[in-house]
């Protein structure tokens, strides 16, 4: 009986805790009213509007656009939070990346080395 009453009390500590990235940066990233949010070819609109209300809140974050060698585009934020760098697009959840320069984190994003890529920064 008293294993069970030291696992509840665990558990009830966990629970009390704030969800890891549920951050204030991660609540701008994720915000419902961010436009081109879950639109298609919007992901320019997102990352710009992104970068602009976390920069707004203190958090520093730049817009990462990248074209690859089929011709099709992207851009992504990249931000700081509590020394960590995540990344957000407009179809997805913020994701860890280790950091880097902008080529780094574009290939820690796709999951994959593409090789030659072009890579623009809009500040």
């Amino acid at each position: 009986m008293k294993t069970l009453l030291i696992l509840l009390t665990l558990s009830t500590v966990a629970c009390a805790s704030p969800r890891i990235g549920h951050t204030p940066a991660s609540r701008i990233v994720t915000a419902a009213d961010m436009p081109g949010k879950h639109e298609n070819g919007k992901c320019l609109l997102f990352a710009t509007e992104a970068a602009r209300r976390l920069n707004a809140a203190g958090i520093p974050a730049r817009v990462i656009g990248f074209s690859q060698e089929d011709g099709t585009g992207h851009a992504i934020v990249a931000y700081e939070d509590k020394g960590r760098t995540y990344v957000a697009d407009n179809t997805s959840r913020p994701r860890w990346v280790k950091g880097g320069s902008n080529a780094d984190i574009i290939k820690q994003w796709q999951g994959v080395d593409y090789g030659s890529f072009r890579v623009s920064t809009f500040d």
